[in-house]
């Protein structure tokens, strides 16, 4: 079975590239992305207009990954889950992430009701800085885990921040988002329950 259209221009979302320096040079180290220009402090630019980034025809498998909680006790993100998961990658150093965190904990609500799940997943080494900093921006719909030790580096390692992720039950990533994003938008509950109906169609093959 075909998988989506990439969706119709919503307007150009902001992201950012980590710039190569003290803890983002360790982090870009580990994703072996070490030549990307800079965030934070460094370049911010416009992300391409498409809604949904394409993905290759052979598909991408998420691989699971061994977090942290913001407690530091271990966590696992499995393969798969019950639910379609929309999965947030970003970081405190990433101003396009903070201003699009608070809208995607108001779709976290939205779409509890739906079936979905929203999850975000914080690339940060240091859980006493990450703890007071949500501290300042409370995300209560939000579910937060840290990566302390970013070692996926695949052919979809998380070159730019914030990314978000769609995936199905069975760990197939669906589509992905690149950038920042008003989450506000209702166009985007639209845009899940049709990849949710996707998915539900792929487990039945």
């Amino acid at each position: 079975m075909r998988g989506p259209a990439p969706d119709a221009p919503t307007g150009p979302a902001e992201r950012c590239r980590p710039e190569p320096a003290g803890r983002r040079r360790w982090l870009l180290g580990a994703l072996g992305l070490a030549g990307l220009a800079g965030c934070g402090g460094g370049r911010r630019e416009a992300a391409p207009a498409a809604a949904w980034a394409p993905l290759d025809p052979g598909g991408v498998r998420f691989p699971g990954l061994q977090l942290r909680t913001l407690d530091d006790a271990p966590a696992t993100l499995a393969v798969g889950h019950d639910r379609l998961r929309l999965l947030n990658f970003w970081a405190r150093w990433c101003g396009p992430c903070r201003r699009e965190l608070p809208s995607l904990d108001r779709l976290a609500h939205r779409v509890l009701a739906e079936g979905l799940v929203v999850q975000t997943v914080a690339l940060d080494d240091d859980a006493f800085a990450l703890r007071e900093y949500l501290r300042d921006l409370p995300l209560p719909g939000l579910a937060t885990l840290r990566w302390p030790s970013p070692q996926w580096t695949g052919r979809d390692a998380l070159a730019t921040l914030p990314q978000t992720w769609a995936i199905g039950r069975r760990g197939d990533v669906l589509a992905r988002v690149v950038g920042g994003r008003d989450w506000d938008d209702d166009v985007w509950l639209s845009r899940l329950a049709g990849l949710d109906r996707l998915d539900r169609l792929r487990g039945l093959t």
